[in-house]
């Protein structure tokens, strides 16, 4: 009777280990942002999932699908997550930053500065979050010449305008034939002098 109790016990303890066993992959998957905050709009956001129970085909690179929302756009995007390699269960997407509307297609989301971002697996069981401080979301300052004077009376500048009237030290010497003439004309009066 004995025996029989132990052997029950035993086969009651064998099953609650293999079934700990076949159900342990799923508390193993992780999902995260590359980053805690986003500082810039042109960057990209890189996002790792590691779940072995997605990796269902050793010999193939597989695909995920990911939910990513932010505070301005709460409905978000759905982007896809592909497998690094064959039989690696660590799958990676990234997606952009865009202060108009969200674009599926392109995997951009709408954030403002101050927006908390947050990417969610399969339903909700495991998420991640991120903060935007994005400085160049504020609106852009107008340009300014570098070369105003701060100074300077408004409407004017201090830009040099060169005199464009002619020097006359560099204007062409047009008096020589004048001063040829004048020569010819006193070379001219020796030579009578001489031969009379």
């Amino acid at each position: 009777m004995n025996k029989r109790i132990i052997k029950h016990f035993l086969m009651r303890i064998f099953c609650i280990v293999v079934i700990f066993l076949l159900l342990s992959p799923l508390a193993q998957a992780d999902v995260f942002f590359d980053m805690d905050t986003y500082t810039d709009t042109n960057s990209l956001a890189l996002i790792t999932l590691k779940d072995p129970n997605a990796n269902t085909d050793p010999n193939s690179i597989e695909e995920v699908t990911l939910q990513v929302e932010s505070t301005s756009d709460p409905n978000g995007i759905t982007i896809s997550a592909e497998e690094t390699d064959p039989n690696t269960a660590e799958f990676t997407a990234d997606f952009g930053f865009t202060r108009n509307n969200s674009d599926d297609e392109n995997n951009l989301i709408q954030v403002s500065d101050g927006d908390t971002i947050t990417v969610t697996y399969d339903e909700s069981d495991w998420t991640d979050t991120a903060e935007i401080d994005f400085a160049d979301l504020d609106e852009p300052e107008e340009p300014t010449d570098n070369n105003d004077d701060p100074n300077a009376p408004e409407g004017s500048t201090n830009n040099d305008e060169s005199d464009t009237t002619p020097s006359t030290s560099d204007s062409p010497d047009f008096t020589f034939g004048k001063h040829k003439g004048c020569f010819i004309n006193t070379a001219a009066a020796g030579l009578k002098a001489f031969f009379h």
